[in-house]
């Protein structure tokens, strides 16, 4: 039996339903009896091509729909009986539409359906081919009203429930689209030395949004996981972590804010250079008993640092938990002709701020301290303290000797006299 034969005995197999039946992977297979679906959306996507005058031959319109929704019986991998696969990669330049998905056998899906969580994100990736554009529409009547649904692409960001659909030219592109559910209280993004963070979807207002970027991984037990921001729009390089436990698809999304986040009201030592929100998977993802070692890759302009007279070794990435600052063990890690590159310990993810001091703050520091260094602290050196330990007070040079010699002098006059 020839190895296609058996992909496709194999595909069959994946998306039977119970009573046998096979899903034709356009219809919306995952609404059964016993699933407790809460909302999906259908995306259609129609490419023509346009004559350039140069005589080529056209690409025939071709037309798909893909699906993207939220099930309380779903995980961040595949469903059985909830996700459809999409086709095979054309062998020939059409119009592909599909949701990567890692699994051994399904790796690209037409219907992609996920837990129900705070805030999560899907990635549509579509191929328009040359000489062709689409035309991407969506119908988002059956999302509750509380939710927000954004579609990005590169740096333009699409309010789905505002706006029914954009025009493509020919090219390859990821359309990352998140869904935020509706916040209620208090968060545990917003405090916790132990919490995860990142679960109950950004509390942040958009408004104090300056861009935001996501990366998505598979979390399995034993495996050092590394989410990678290639776009590079805001200062974080990496997030990286040892996983214990296993979790399918992972999403971590990082917010670069325009001030101080509303979880934190008060602000870290020193000049702050970013304030930021890192959030790790769904809610309890990002816990101790989850995973170790984890540890933050992050940027700072050299500009920055020559404009305010802040030395690269005073720089710190501090976390907000238990209702306070506290700085990170931080270490230089490379550098190039714009950025020093940094990496940084942290024990969980919520709000995070970079921060320098400057020249300016060592003098305070050593007039205060009466110590003529105004060397800034190396990374091994206590963050936490502001002012420097004060040196131990030396003996006056001679003060025993003179003792001495006035001991003696008494006791002489003493003998005199006797």
């Amino acid at each position: 039996m020839s190895q296609l034969k058996i992909a496709v005995l194999l595909l069959m197999v994946l998306c039977a339903d119970p009573a046998g039946a096979v899903s034709d992977g356009w219809g919306p297979g995952w609404e059964t009896d016993n699933d407790k679906s809460l909302w999906a959306v259908s995306v259609n996507v129609i490419s023509r091509s346009t004559p350039d005058g140069t005589g080529a031959p056209l690409f025939p319109p071709a037309a798909y729909i893909r699906t993207f929704g939220v099930s309380e019986n779903a995980t961040d991998g595949f469903d059985r009986y909830l996700d459809i696969p999409a086709p095979p990669l054309p062998m020939e330049e059409a119009l592909d539409v599909y949701f990567p998905c890692s699994h051994e056998v399904v790796t690209r899906l037409a219907n992609d359906i996920r837990p129900d969580s705070g805030s999560i994100t899907w990635d549509l990736k579509l191929t328009v081919p040359t000489g062709s554009t689409a035309s991407v529409s969506w119908d988002v009547k059956d999302v509750p009203s509380g939710y927000t649904l954004t579609m990005t692409c590169g740096n333009k960001d699409v309010d789905m429930k505002e706006q029914s659909s954009v025009s493509l030219g020919s090219g390859v592109y990821s359309l990352s689209i998140t869904a935020n559910k509706p916040v209620r209280g208090k968060t545990s993004g917003s405090s916790g030395g132990s919490s995860g963070g990142g679960g109950g979807g950004s509390p942040e207002p958009q408004s104090n949004v300056e861009t935001k970027e996501l990366a998505q991984q598979f979390v399995a037990n034993g495996n050092n996981v590394e989410f990678e921001f290639k776009q590079g729009v805001t200062c974080i390089v990496y997030v990286e972590f040892e996983a214990r436990k296993s979790f399918g698809k992972v999403t971590t999304v990082v917010e670069m804010l325009k001030g101080k986040s509303i979880l934190t009201p008060i602000e870290p030592e020193g000049k702050v250079y970013k304030y930021l929100n890192i959030w790790v998977g769904n809610g309890g993802v990002a816990t101790p008993e989850n995973i170790e070692n984890p540890v933050i890759g992050f940027k700072v302009e050299k500009a920055w640092l020559e404009k305010n007279a802040i030395p690269e070794s005073s720089i710190r990435l501090w976390r907000y938990g238990d209702e306070m600052w506290a700085p990170l063990s931080t270490k230089k890690v490379s550098e190039d002709e714009g950025y020093i590159y940094f990496e940084a310990e942290t024990p969980g993810f919520s709000p995070f701020a970079i921060t320098g001091l400057t020249e300016e703050y060592f003098e305070m520091q050593a007039s205060t301290s009466g110590s003529v260094n105004s060397k800034a602290p190396s990374a091994d050196e206590n963050v936490g303290s502001k002012y420097a330990e004060e040196p131990e007070k030396e003996a006056t040079p001679g003060l025993g000797m003179i003792s001495a010699l006035g001991f003696f002098a008494c006791a002489c006059l003493m003998c005199r006299r006797f």
